[in-house]
């Protein structure tokens, strides 16, 4: 009996031990996000391009693995920087936080619609192509910005529209005039996002109101995700 007790007060202080060893990944996850964040701060959005992107921010990435390598060891084991699927789950981690709460990262997001449509463009190529898809009409690259905040409202019409609320709490229309890229994640749901922080690509267009009788300018879809943090981040890996 008394062997039987020892045994079970032994399991569980190796138990107790082990967890008590073991860092809190949620903590850790946090913790390298801020750190990210503040060496992005350091550096102006208009210095980041879809072309160097993945060089500035992977050599960040890099230094933040280096940093908690011991926690990252703990959490997901030796072959962390080397397992792909690994190195992928805790960059996509790392990305979420830094798209909902590093001004820094949004500020970069925002100031550069080439690397928000490289990172989206990244994300569609990876999809199987089920059947022929309508070419998605090209919309003027000069005049092409990002929308980045969470989902206030969808109104359904003539001319349907999401509400945004940016990060300085204004808040901006964008309007479904056409097809656009992402929209068949949409179409069969718009209420969907409601509540989630995307980023929308639109431009410019004059449209013409027939009850006042003059031409109004609003912003159109160009493109949509729900997913940019993570896919923009992924642009650079930490390997």
């Amino acid at each position: 009996m008394k062997s039987a007790i020892f045994s079970v007060l032994f399991l569980a202080l190796v138990f107790a031990t082990n967890a008590q060893n073991k860092p809190n990944e949620d903590s850790v996850i946090t913790h390298m996000k801020d750190d990210v964040c503040a060496e992005l701060a350091k550096v102006p959005a208009s210095d980041f391009t879809a072309d160097n992107f993945q060089m500035k921010l992977g050599v960040q990435m890099l230094g933040i693995f280096q940093k908690y390598n011991d926690e990252l060891v703990a959490l997901y084991g030796d072959d962390y920087m080397t397992d792909q699927a690994k190195a992928y789950e805790i960059g996509k981690k790392v990305g979420m936080q830094l798209g909902m709460s590093c001004k820094a990262f949004q500020e970069i997001i925002m100031k550069n619609p080439e690397l928000v449509s490289a990172a989206m463009g990244k994300n569609a190529k990876e999809k199987t192509v089920q059947a022929p898809v309508e070419k998605v009409k090209d919309a003027p690259k000069t005049a092409v910005i990002s929308v980045f905040g969470k989902v206030v409202s969808f109104t359904p019409s003539a001319i349907s529209f999401y509400t945004i609320q940016t990060d300085d709490k204004k808040l901006v229309k964008v309007y479904w005039l056409q097809k656009f890229e992402g929209d068949d994640e949409l179409i069969s749901n718009p209420l969907r996002i409601i509540g989630k922080r995307v980023v929308f690509q639109v431009y410019e267009q004059k449209v013409f109101d027939a009850k006042e009788k003059i031409y109004k300018k609003i912003d159109t879809v160009f493109s949509y995700s729900d997913k940019v943090a993570e896919e923009t981040i992924m642009m650079a890996p930490a390997n």
